[in-house]
């Protein structure tokens, strides 16, 4: 929290019992001050940009096809915020939003595994667990999303940086983009 810029080297992986299908998709996840950017790349690029006002999500279409990136914005605003899970997880205090549930020991990844369970009813996610080195460092974090798909965020590398770059959470769509508003 103290430093300017924290970048983490991360894969996401998506695993669907519905339809028995597992993807790893590799990313940087930027973080700031009310602030955060995920860019994805591999099978699928996308980014998710929160300015401090607004939530854009810019997916990339598939390699090969000659389309526009699908684009949305949402203004954000005192409730909206509250749904921002990356924000609540990452730059809010943890205790304030989740309390720990279960915890054991992962002797093989000689770490902690914590089971979280949100302290607000409207939270985004109820499966929350996250991984903590013995050393104390973050090394995963896994929830379940809407549609019941398993979310695991291994995070590979933490940087940390005073300095922010002047365009890191800017975004403005090309010129003639569609613009879906949430």
């Amino acid at each position: 929290k103290s430093s300017g810029l924290v970048t983490l080297h991360v894969v996401k992986k998506v695993k669907s019992d519905l339809m028995g299908t597992e993807s790893q998709l590799p990313g940087k996840i930027f973080l700031a001050k009310d602030r955060f950017r995920w860019d994805t790349n591999g099978a699928e690029t996308s980014s998710i940009i929160y300015d401090g006002s607004n939530l854009w999500t810019i997916q990339q279409p598939p390699k090969g096809f000659k389309a526009a990136a699908q684009v949305t914005r949402m203004k954000m605003s005192s409730q909206t915020e509250n749904q921002i899970f990356l924000k609540k997880l990452l730059q809010d205090k943890l205790d304030k939003n989740f309390s720990i549930s279960k915890k054991s020991e992962d002797k093989k990844k000689k770490a902690w595994r914590f089971y979280l369970k949100p302290t607000e009813l409207n939270s985004v996610t109820n499966q929350l667990e996250i991984l903590v080195a013995n050393e104390g460092n973050l090394i995963e974090v896994s929830y379940e999303d809407e549609i019941q798909n398993k979310i695991i965020i291994e995070i590979e590398k933490i940087k940390k940086t005073a300095e922010i770059p002047k365009e890191m959470f800017k975004y403005s769509p090309p010129k003639g983009t569609q613009v879906n508003e949430l």
